[in-house]
């Protein structure tokens, strides 16, 4: 689905949800999330060709730069959709949660990276 259709059933979504939660806040919060869902695997399937070169991309000099990337862009929209979610429920506390947990997760995944970076700065000064 191209963006305009998507950005459309997004605002149509959006709406139904917002005069559903006068009634049933649940359920208006369960239709977020199912949105969510088919907004992902929808963008999920249209990256799948870029994504497959990105995989050829990585054997070549740099891959695992490029896996720390590609591990930290999944945590960091994981983390904010989850964290949207929250809010949307009315949990902000949990939400700040998710959002610590996230940027923790990230600093994590780029940790092999960073210990490289630091070899490689002790090694220039001849430490």
């Amino acid at each position: 689905m191209d963006i305009l259709g998507l950005g459309a059933c997004a605002v149509f979504i959006a709406a139904f949800a917002s005069l559903l939660k006068k009634q049933n806040r649940e359920y208006a919060l369960l239709l977020a999330v199912c949105a969510v869902v088919l907004i992902l695997l929808d963008t999920l399937g249209q990256l799948e060709p870029y994504l497959t070169r990105i995989e050829e991309l990585s054997g070549i000099q740099g891959g695992e730069y490029l896996s720390v990337m590609l591990k930290a862009a999944g945590i960091t929209v994981s983390g904010q959709i989850a964290s949207s979610l929250c809010k949307d429920a009315g949990e902000n506390s949990i939400a700040y949660g998710v959002e610590i947990a996230s940027k923790t997760a990230v600093l994590l995944a780029a940790f092999p990276v960073i210990s490289k970076i630091f070899e490689l700065l002790s090694k220039a000064m001849g430490i």
